[in-house]
């Protein structure tokens, strides 16, 4: 995304965050970036603790794209997509983790920990700065700021 786009999404952002509060909805991430003469607006849109279905996604496009055209924000054609981020979106923060307590989570480091950047397990606590991680008896805390990236593992049923 360039820098000409990017700037974009903050008064969307904040244009969209009391109406997803109102409805009890997270904005989860926002993107957009060109495609040809138009731009692409994706938002992905989740309730706090996961579950939002496509007719909830189709009613919030349309009801989004109405605010939007109404203030103005986006001065050139684009098409709005508002999504479920999946069932394995990526954890980054807080609230991310918290979503995910006592379940299983694989994290990514950015600093090598215990002479590896990878540390499965489940997720046991969450602060304002760290997500405590039971690893087969072994508890690591780890800050946020050293989550490169972290996925919830998903187990098939059986």
């Amino acid at each position: 995304m360039s820098i000409l786009y990017s700037g974009m999404l903050e008064p969307v952002k904040n244009l969209l965050t009391s109406l997803l509060e109102e409805e009890g909805l997270c904005l989860v991430e926002a993107r957009i970036h060109p495609a040809g003469r138009r731009l692409i607006l994706k938002l992905f849109i989740d309730k706090p603790h996961g579950g939002i279905t496509l007719n909830e996604c189709a009613r919030l496009n349309d009801k989004l794209g109405e605010l939007i055209e109404k203030e103005g924000i986006i001065n050139q054609a684009y098409i709005l997509e508002v999504s479920s981020p999946g069932i394995d979106r990526p954890l980054i923060n807080k609230e991310d983790f918290n979503r995910c307590l006592q379940q299983k989570v694989r994290i990514f480091l950015n600093e090598c920990r215990d002479k590896k950047y990878e540390v499965s397990g489940k997720v046991i606590t969450v602060n304002d700065n760290t997500v405590n991680i039971d690893s087969e008896g072994q508890i690591h805390e780890i800050s946020f700021d050293n989550v490169r990236k972290g996925k919830q593992i998903i187990e098939e049923l059986k």
